[in-house]
């Protein structure tokens, strides 16, 4: 075997299908690389070039521009991004280089984002360098293939050059056409396999390898999976769900994955929302609830789901053995055990006189004062937050508090202490763009960022405006959040949202559906050819997903009236809903122009006579009318004629 087949070879068993991750990334790359070099000075191709923890490129998870300096520097980034993309040359690079500096020199930017520069090259310029932008990594996987192919390297000079160098040698070694993307992929795959994180697909065959070696990768703290329907978004976000909140679990197949997301959530530590037009602030993060007590209308103050997956995730944010008196938790339930043995209530002291808590419903605490008649109430809520530390109360309810929160301590102090183990959280949003993200998230949207999360070296605290209480977020909290493209395009979200998450693309693949044919129908093929209709009438963002018929692969016989009912109750229907019943352009993507009328899935509705319904001069602007064609779902031409243009019959 030649060297040149031996190099091939090499490189072929590290591309993108070889690995399940790179696999959804490298389409991703390929996009990100077309998209930008159309407009490289566009907002969302600078912001995806910059601002970006992960452009689908390369992620970048220390280092990256904040939002301040990323609006601050905009205008030079803009300009050097012009640059990169006019000259791509190492004199390029080093005058970038010194930009960057001065920029820091300036105090626009805080650090020499070398990382990040390294990136543009390899979005704009992927024949030249690679996506493997960190100067340690690189020069692992550059030494390596030096040694294993002899290619002769220096490997001197700056990440640029060594790039240069080290992509040249390989392209005069592989096929002129070889794609430097794919490359880029396997050279990322190589670095992964000498890290040991990943193997190589002839190691992959047994699937709990497979899900060890991706369980080890670590996940960013805040991502969004994007795409059109049925692309497979919540199908991955159960696995990435569980990768984050058990990161060394590791599972033989889907039943055994999806027990496991099961019972993580039963124990509470995944939890899911879905957002809607109505959703708010007061439903996420805290609000007023109202309700009678003894016939008068109460307000209570509320938890919402984000501040009750906050509170559980802090409890395990530290492995340590918890003192017991620090522990609300511990402390109440013991406090409400004693409360249930006493009948007469417990009395409690304050610095003047004493009142006893004889009852807790729920959220309410009642006590009687030492004097007086009337019954007195204090919020848990509030009791929790003061114990705390998070809320200082003032007036007539602060001895109140206060003592109930020393006595609290006093029986935690006789209780056992606990070891407690860090532990994952997981929040699930789905549908996150329909929500008025401003609006829910509110001063969430900084305290989520993972340098600002409790436990980082520039964790933030904020005071939250209708509980007063201090508010951080930790960082052993998830947030994974769904969006289909097709109701909202990624360029209408809030930009403070997409620089704080990671967007992860799900696009169709038609790929995953290979293999699968009914009655001669190719329907990988079929499917590729409608979304690439699609894509030239509307825009990749209305695309059709695989998941629709991924079913079918688990079928033993599959019949035509499986693939008539997908065809029927989800491909038409969603079409109808894209294109807003124009059935001309419906007719487009399904080839129905090129058909003949036995085999068009849309006809013209021939039984209605405009004549008759409105007689004397009446001008219509047309009188096409179409109407479903049901027998055409019936015969496999119908379908084949989809993606085979030819006569019609």
């Amino acid at each position: 075997m030649s060297p040149l087949e031996n190099l091939l070879d090499y490189i072929d068993s590290y591309s993108p299908e070889a690995n399940e991750s790179s696999a959804a990334w490298y389409p991703r790359y390929t996009q990100t690389y077309e998209d930008i070099v159309k407009e490289p000075g566009a907002a969302s191709s600078l912001e995806k070039l910059w601002a970006a923890s992960d452009n689908s490129v390369a992620s970048i998870r220390q280092g990256i521009l904040s939002g301040d300096e990323y609006e601050n520097a905009k205008d030079a980034l803009a300009s050097i991004t012009a640059q990169i993309q006019a000259s791509p040359s190492h004199a390029t690079y080093s005058q970038a280089l010194a930009e960057i500096e001065s920029l820091k020199q300036k105090g626009i930017i805080k650090k020499r984002y070398v990382a990040l520069l390294n990136r543009v090259f390899a979005a704009l310029h992927p024949d030249k360098v690679t996506s493997t932008v960190i100067d340690d990594a690189f020069n692992k996987v550059a030494r390596h293939l030096n040694k294993k192919f002899d290619l002769k390297l220096s490997l001197n000079g700056d990440w640029y050059e060594r790039n240069t160098e080290l992509k040249g040698a390989l392209q005069n070694r592989l096929p002129l056409d070889y794609d430097p993307i794919r490359l880029n992929v396997a050279l990322w795959n190589i670095y992964q396999d000498l890290e040991g994180k990943h193997k190589q697909k002839g190691i992959q065959e047994n699937s709990k390898n497979t899900h060890a070696a991706l369980a080890s990768s670590s996940q960013p703290l805040n991502q969004i999976l994007f795409g059109p329907p049925g692309t497979g978004k919540t199908f991955t976000t159960i696995e990435r769900a569980v990768r984050a909140a058990e990161p060394s679990f590791t599972w033989a197949n889907r039943d055994e994955l999806k027990e496991k997301y099961q019972e993580l959530i039963r124990k509470g530590r995944i939890r899911f929302v879905t957002f809607h037009q109505s959703f708010s602030y007061e439903d996420f993060v805290e609000g007023l609830t109202a309700h009678t007590d003894n016939g008068n209308l109460v307000y209570e103050k509320r938890l919402g789901i984000f501040r009750q997956i906050v509170k559980a995730a802090k409890e395990y944010q530290v492995s340590e053995v918890k003192d017991a008196a620090t522990s609300f938790d511990k402390c109440w339930e013991a406090f409400l055990t004693e409360l249930e043995d006493r009948n007469e209530g417990i009395s409690i002291k304050t610095r003047r006189s004493n009142f006893t808590v004889t009852e807790v419903d729920a959220n309410t605490i009642r006590f009687d004062k030492s004097q007086g008649q009337s019954v007195h109430t204090l919020s848990a809520t509030t009791l929790e937050a003061v114990f705390n530390g998070d809320r200082e109360i003032k007036g007539g309810l602060q001895p109140y508090y206060e003592s109930l929160v020393r006595r609290l301590k006093e029986i935690g102090s006789k209780l056992n202490n606990k070891k407690v183990e860090r532990q994952n959280y997981v929040l699930i949003i789905d549908e996150i763009n329909r929500g008025n993200i401003s609006r829910i998230f509110g001063e969430l949207i900084t305290l989520i960022e993972p340098s600002k999360r409790s436990g980082a070296t520039e964790a933030l605290e904020v005071t939250l405006p209708l509980t007063g209480d201090r508010f951080s977020v930790p960082d052993n909290l998830y947030i994974i959040g769904t969006m289909n493209t097709a109701d909202r395009s990624l360029a209408g979200l809030d930009l403070a949202l997409r620089r704080r998450f990671d967007f992860i693309e799900m696009p169709p693949l038609p790929k995953e559906l290979k293999g699968i044919t009914v009655e001669g129908i190719d329907v990988d093929k079929m499917l590729d050819v409608i979304n690439r209709r699609i894509t030239a009438l509307l825009d990749k963002d209305h695309c059709i997903g695989h998941a629709y018929f991924i079913h079918l692969k688990d079928k033993s016989d599959i019949a035509l009236s499986d693939l008539a009912e997908i065809f029927k109750q989800k491909i038409v229907p969603l079409l109808q809903e894209y294109f807003f019943e124009d059935w001309q352009r419906i007719r487009w993507v399904l080839n129905d122009q090129s058909k003949g009328s036995a085999h068009a899935f849309i006809v013209k509705d021939n039984a209605i006579n405009f004549d008759e319904l409105f007689p004397g001069d009446v001008q219509l602007n047309s009188r096409d009318r179409w109407r479903l064609n049901e027998s055409a779902f019936e015969h496999a031409t119908s379908y084949k004629q989809i993606y085979e243009v030819g006569s019609a019959e």
